[in-house]
C-alpha cells in the first residue's frame, strides 16, 4: 500500500511537470507569435516619399467639372470584370487635371476606397521621386490582410525594404502580395497617380510606363482602379494609348459651353470674396 502511494506520488509530480512545460512552452509560443506579428507589420525602412498625397485644397470648385467627375465615378463602381483597370486622363497644361486627381482622391477616402495618392511634381524631379512611386503606394495599401503579405515579402528578402528598382517594387511589393490575399480585399480600391508628366524626362518614366501597359496591369484584381493624369507627351501617348486596359479620356475636347460655366462659377467666387475683403476693409476703416 505504501509503494502504491510512492507510486502515485511519482505520476502526480511527473504529470504536474509535463503540465508546467507544457504551459511554458504555450507562453513562450504566445510570445514568439505577438513578436513574428509585430515584425510582420513593422514596415519602417520602406522607400516613402513625403508630402506626394491628397491635397484638399487643389480640388475642384464645388460645381464644377460635374460631367467629367461623373464619368470617373461611374468607371470606379462599373461592376464589369473587363473594366478597364486604368484610366488615363489627359490634356494640356491648365486644363485642370491635377484638381480633378485630388477630388477624385478625397471622394475617393471619403468613402473608404482610397488606396493611395501620389502626385508628381515639377520642383521636386531632383528627388527621383519615380523611383519611390510604387513602394510608397504600397505602404499606403493600408488593408491589413495587404499589409501582412507585404511585410512577409520583405522578411523574406530585406533587400526589398530600400530598393529603388521600379520593376522590383512592380513584381514584390505590389504584384506578390496580391497574388496572395487575391479574395481579401474587399471593395473597390483607387490609386491616383497624378502629373506623371512631371517625373522629368522621358527615360525617368519609362519603367512606370512599361509597368502601367503590361499584362499584369490589365489583369489586376478587378476591384483596382488607377487613375493616372498628365499632358498628352509623345512617350506617354505612344505607351499608353492602344493599351486595351486603358480607358482614355481627354480634356483638350471638353465643350467650350462647360468650359464657360466653370469659368462663371469661379469669377462668381472669386468675386464674391473679393467683396467680402472690401467690405471688411470698409469696416475697419470706419
Amino acid at each position: 500500500m505504501f509503494e502504491t502511494q510512492i507510486a502515485v506520488t511519482d505520476y502526480n509530480n511527473a504529470l504536474d511537470e509535463l503540465m508546467q512545460q507544457y504551459r511554458d512552452r504555450a507562453v513562450r509560443d504566445i510570445h514568439v507569435n505577438v513578436h513574428r506579428v509585430l515584425e510582420d507589420l513593422n514596415l519602417d525602412g520602406m522607400v516613402y516619399a513625403a508630402d506626394v498625397g491628397l491635397k484638399t485644397t487643389k480640388k475642384c470648385l464645388d460645381g464644377t467639372r460635374k460631367e467629367v467627375l461623373q464619368e470617373i465615378v461611374d468607371w470606379i463602381h462599373d461592376p464589369d470584370i473587363n473594366a478597364p483597370r486604368i484610366m488615363w486622363l489627359h490634356g494640356q497644361a491648365g486644363k485642370g487635371k491635377s484638381a480633378i486627381a485630388h477630388t477624385i482622391a478625397l471622394w475617393s477616402k471619403n468613402v473608404g476606397e482610397l488606396g493611395s495618392c501620389f502626385c508628381f511634381a515639377r520642383d521636386r524631379q531632383t528627388e527621383r521621386l519615380e523611383n519611390k512611386m510604387l513602394s510608397t503606394i504600397a505602404r499606403d495599401l493600408a488593408n491589413p490582410t495587404f499589409r501582412r503579405a507585404l511585410a512577409r515579402a520583405i522578411e523574406d528578402d530585406n533587400t526589398l525594404r530600400t530598393t529603388t528598382d521600379v520593376m522590383q517594387q512592380w513584381e514584390k511589393l505590389l504584384l506578390g502580395p496580391l497574388s496572395k490575399i487575391s479574395s481579401g480585399m474587399v471593395g473597390n480600391i483607387v490609386l491616383v497617380i497624378d502629373a506623371l508628366d512631371e517625373s522629368g524626362v522621358d527615360l525617368s518614366r519609362k519603367h512606370i510606363l512599361s509597368m502601367l501597359t503590361s499584362t499584369e496591369a490589365a489583369s489586376l484584381p478587378s476591384n483596382f482602379r488607377i487613375l493616372l493624369t498628365s499632358r498628352p507627351l509623345s512617350d506617354i501617348v505612344t505607351a499608353l494609348r492602344d493599351a486595351r486596359h486603358v480607358k482614355e479620356t481627354s480634356l483638350d475636347n471638353v465643350p467650350a459651353m462647360l468650359t464657360q460655366h466653370d469659368i462663371r462659377l469661379y469669377v462668381s467666387k472669386e468675386v464674391k470674396g473679393f467683396r467680402a475683403l472690401v467690405r471688411g476693409k470698409l469696416r475697419i476703416s470706419l
